[in-house]
């Protein structure tokens, strides 16, 4: 047995650093496929697992007060991480323009540090417009826009996700009910064709 193996040492022995050469170049190829690998595992656990925070238009109303009207709207998340340090930026106009294509977002109007977990909700609504006003803007400027930034921490990384949201209501032809208050449902919003995005 002893000769068996000492024969194909002396066999081996002359081609020793040819061998190594080879063998180190394997488990160099064999780490670099661990590590990508791995690499995968953890960009398709980031899509999977992490928060996803959408926008979704829930109408136009007269405070609860009768005295201003507001868009509401509601943050969701339907991702499966909490969505931490959610803060947002909203805003709204009347516009004659079906087209309008300028939403600016100022990152000073930014307010909230909230948490939102999976498949919860936070409903928001925007600042006021005078009832008064209202029913004398919209006549000329039908087109009510609700638009604004939401920031948040997805789960994984340092950085906050930015999302962008734009909702459109035509209010061509409303009128307030008989208690003088102005109610445009949440089927009335249309996602606009400007103003969304993500990353």
């Amino acid at each position: 047995m002893f000769d068996i193996f000492w024969g194909n040492w002396a066999w081996i022995r002359p081609y020793h650093d040819e061998i190594l050469a080879v063998a180190t170049a394997f488990i160099a190829i064999f780490t670099i496929a661990l590590v990508w690998v791995a690499w995968l595992q953890m960009r398709t656990t980031k899509i999977i697992e992490r928060a996803y925070v959408s926008v979704r238009p829930l109408g136009i109303e007269t405070f609860r007060t009768k005295d201003n009207v507001i868009g509401l709207l509601s943050i969701q998340n339907s991702g499966r991480l909490p969505a931490r340090k959610i803060s947002w930026a909203l805003y709204r106009d009347c516009d004659t323009d079906r087209r309008r294509k300028h939403f600016p977002v100022k990152k000073s109007d930014f307010v909230g540090n909230n948490i939102l977990v999976s498949g919860g909700e936070i409903i928001k609504g925007t600042g006021p417009i005078p009832i008064a006003d209202f029913s004398k803007i919209i006549v000329q400027k039908p087109q009510v826009y609700v638009w604004g930034a939401i920031r948040y921490h997805s789960g994984f990384g340092i950085w906050r996700r930015t999302l962008q949201f734009c909702h459109r209501y035509d209010v061509s032809g409303v009128v307030p009910d008989d208690a003088g208050m102005y109610h445009v449902p949440a089927t009335e919003g249309r996602h606009h064709e400007y103003g969304n995005s993500s990353d």
